[in-house]
């Protein structure tokens, strides 16, 4: 009996700690978080809500604009990388491809515009296909695409 009680004891203390190291840990988290990414109906209004999100401190602004393509803002550099023009079937997973691919790029430390660029490559693959994980592009796939691509 009294070895339930010292597992229920240890298992309510390790719960209180976790729940303190996430409510800290995911605070610091969102203060440091240096990028924001959010919907725009044009290249304009990406611009002036990337002025907006720039003056209020986020670092990397990034505000995807469909078919329309990407801007980016930084203190560094700001710019627009357009969608790769293709025929679309399926939009519901262009979000998650270009998000996926970009991640990847900025991990193995490429430029912004490229990994932005990338990312786009990464979308317009990604609706040219039915469905969400059936569309999702290989890295090489994504080369050959941006290779190939004649506008």
């Amino acid at each position: 009996m009294l070895n339930n009680w010292f597992y229920f004891l240890l298992s309510i203390i390790l719960a209180a700690a976790v729940a303190f190291a996430y409510t800290r840990y995911s605070r610091e988290y969102y203060k440091s978080s240096t990028k924001v990414l959010i919907n725009s109906d044009n290249e304009s209004s990406a611009a002036k809500a990337a002025d907006i999100l720039f003056g209020r401190g986020v670092r990397i602004v990034i505000i995807t604009i469909g078919d329309q393509g990407v801007y980016y803002k930084t203190s560094d550099e700001n710019g627009f990388v357009p969608a790769f023009k293709i025929n679309s079937i399926d939009t519901t997973s262009a979000g998650d491809a270009f998000n996926g691919a970009f991640a990847s790029c900025i991990s193995k430390k490429m430029s912004l515009n490229d990994s932005v660029r990338f990312g786009c490559a990464a979308g317009a693959l990604a609706v040219s296909k039915k469905g969400v994980q059936d569309s999702m592009p290989y890295s090489n796939d994504i080369d050959l695409f941006m290779e190939n691509y004649c506008e």
